[in-house]
C-alpha cells in the first residue's frame, strides 16, 4: 500500500483489549490497510482509492464478506466496467475455488450485467479442475434456471457432464453422482416444458447408465 495516497485519511484501528482472550496476529500491513477501510466506511467516501483498497485487503483476506459488500457498491457508484470485474473474478476463483463470498459476488456481478452468456464456460473450467466444487455447480444451476441457458446445457452441457461422471470413481460414488443427473433432469423437465421429452429421455439413458 502507497502511504502517500492516504495521508488525508486518519485509519480507524480496531482495539482488542487487554483481556482477550485470543489476540488474532494480523500482519501490519492488513491491520492498516483495515484501518482505511473502517474509515472510509465512517466517511462514505466512494473512490477509485476505495476500489483499489478492497482489492489489496481481499488478497489478504478473500473470504472477508462484508468487504466485498463494500466493494460491489463502490463498483456501480462508479460505473466501473463489470466485465473486467468478471475477469478479475476469474484470477480469485482460480486461487479460491471455493470460497463462498467471490462466487457470491460474481452472481450479483453477472445480475447487475444481466448477461451470463460466459457462465457455462466458466463454471465448465473450474468444474473441469474441480468435479466436486459445490459452489461451481450451485453457481453454474442458478445461471442456467434464471437466465434460461437450457439450450446451451442441451447443445453441449450434458456431454460436459458425462465426461465428468465418466472421470468419476466407480461404485457408490459414481452412482451417486448418476442420481445427482436424473435428479436434475427431473428439475428440468418442470422448468423447461418444451424439451421435456428431451430431458426424459437423458434421465432413461442416466438410469440405464
Amino acid at each position: 500500500m502507497d502511504e502517500a495516497d492516504w495521508t488525508d485519511v486518519e485509519p480507524v484501528m480496531e482495539e482488542e483489549g487487554e483481556d482477550a482472550a485470543c489476540t488474532i496476529l494480523y500482519t501490519e500491513e492488513y491491520k492498516r490497510a483495515m484501518g482505511y477501510y473502517r474509515a472510509l466506511l465512517k466517511s462514505g467516501e466512494v473512490s477509485q482509492r476505495a476500489l483499489n483498497l478492497t482489492t489489496e485487503i481481499i488478497a489478504y483476506n478473500p473470504a472477508h464478506y462484508s468487504v466485498w459488500h463494500f466493494r460491489r457498491k463502490v463498483l456501480l457508484e462508479l460505473g466501473a466496467d463489470l466485465h473486467e470485474e468478471l475477469s478479475y473474478l476469474e484470477e480469485v476463483i482460480l486461487d479460491n475455488p471455493k470460497n463462498y463470498q467471490v462466487w457470491h459476488h460474481r452472481e450479483k456481478v453477472v445480475e447487475h450485467l444481466g448477461d451470463a452468456s460466459a457462465e457455462m464456460e466458466f463454471t465448465k473450467a473450474s468444474l473441469s479442475d474441480d468435479a466436486k466444487n459445490y459452489h461451481a455447480w450451485t453457481f453454474r444451476q442458478w445461471a442456467m434456471e434464471k437466465y434460461n441457458l437450457f439450450s446451451k446445457l442441451r447443445d453441449g452441457g450434458l456431454g460436459f457432464v458425462d465426461d465428468l461422471l465418466q472421470a468419476a470413481l466407480h461404485g457408490a460414488e459414481k452412482q451417486q453422482h448418476i442420481d445427482e443427473g436424473i435428479k436434475l433432469c427431473e428439475r428440468l423437465k418442470e422448468v423447461d416444458s418444451v424439451r421435456s421429452r428431451y430431458w426424459d429421455l437423458v434421465s432413461r439413458q442416466l438410469s440405464s447408465s
